[in-house]
Order: C-alpha cells, then sequence, then structure tokens
C-alpha cells in the first residue's frame, strides 16, 4: 500500500488554515459584541454597527461549519 505523504500534509495544511481562519472570523463576531456592549453601556443603546459585525460573523462562521458537515457526512450529497 502507498501511501500519498504530500496529500496528507496538503490535508492538514488546508485544514489549519481554515481552522485558523473560522476562529478568527468568531473572534471578530466577539469583538462586534463587545463593540455593542460598550456603546450600550457608555450612551445607554446598542451599537448597530456591532450588532451587524456579530452577526455577519457568526452566520459566516455557520455556513464554514456547515459546508464542512455537508462535505463528510454523505447523506446530504
Amino acid at each position: 500500500m502507498h501511501l500519498d505523504w504530500s496529500a496528507l500534509g496538503q490535508v492538514a495544511a488546508v485544514s489549519i488554515g481554515v481552522t485558523i481562519a473560522v476562529v478568527t472570523v468568531f473572534a471578530l463576531g466577539v469583538l462586534g459584541l463587545a463593540r455593542m456592549e460598550a456603546a450600550r453601556e457608555e450612551n445607554g443603546t446598542g451599537s448597530t454597527v456591532g450588532l451587524t459585525q456579530a452577526g455577519l460573523c457568526f452566520v459566516a462562521c455557520a455556513a464554514v461549519v456547515a459546508y464542512g458537515i455537508y462535505l463528510i457526512v454523505p447523506q446530504f450529497r
């Protein structure tokens, strides 16, 4: 049996890259929530920019996770 190590390395590199990207986008979503809370504490109203940022980031993370599950689970195709 011949194992192609370069293919395994490519899969590992893509997995690590996507993981770093998803964690970064999720952290930006948490930052948006913190921005909204800071605006609420400062002037009594929330920041729509922070809420929009958080919403977009969390939707993007959910989409990436859903796509990964779609790729892994064969019943979805």
